[in-house]
């Protein structure tokens, strides 16, 4: 027998910065399943997915509900997204340094 299960749901939120929506899915499929998180913001949309455990696909089908199903996802996300604000700060630094190193170049050259 096969079990086939799928679940989505979307929530809105407005933070200080703005609208952010955080979209969770579930989805399983012939013994094999992946949960996944999406939060779209201002700067953007940010996803990440992980297989689901043995336990998890046990609870699933016996319909038990799991509060931290997506916590695991969710700290991926948020560390990636806070990795790229991080890097894309970090370049607009090196560039704005960079430029200005190589007219000081010029000027004593």
């Amino acid at each position: 027998m096969t079990f086939h299960y799928s679940s989505y749901q979307s929530h809105g939120v407005m933070t200080p910065n703005g609208k952010r929506v955080k979209e969770t899915k579930v989805e399983v499929e012939n013994g094999q399943g992946v949960k996944q998180v999406t939060i779209a913001d201002e700067k953007g949309i940010h996803s990440d997915t992980m297989p689901l455990t043995k336990s998890e696909m046990k609870n699933i089908q016996n319909h038990i509900f799991m509060p931290k199903l997506f916590h695991a996802v969710t700290k991926r996300v948020m560390k990636h997204k806070k990795t790229m604000q991080h890097k894309k700060r970090k370049m607009k630094t090196m560039r704005k340094k960079g430029s200005r190193t190589h007219r000081k170049g010029k000027k004593g050259a």
